[in-house]
């Protein structure tokens, strides 16, 4: 996967709805094809733990899923070097 774009739209994504994934700092990662994704968000959650969240994986792709959660984790710990 690849990162998309760092916003909180991902209208390529989605059909027809404006907002997919949580306000503020968001990873976005996809295949060169669509087929999958995978947004990290990180913040501090209602319960007032600073946290990585995945708020969405969909793998449609050949590829295991197994592998595509190890890259994604592997590429937010490279973004974003540890929770914030």
């Amino acid at each position: 996967m690849q990162a998309a774009r760092r916003s909180t739209l991902l209208t390529a994504a989605c059909r027809g709805a404006d907002v997919h994934t949580a306000r503020g700092r968001n990873l976005v990662l996809r295949t060169a094809v669509g087929d999958a994704v995978w947004v990290t968000w990180v913040g501090i959650r209602d319960d007032g733990l600073r946290a990585w969240e995945c708020t969405i994986f969909r793998n449609e792709s050949p590829h295991l899923s197994s592998d595509m959660i190890r890259d994604a984790v592997n590429a937010t710990m490279v973004e974003w070097g540890g929770a914030s």
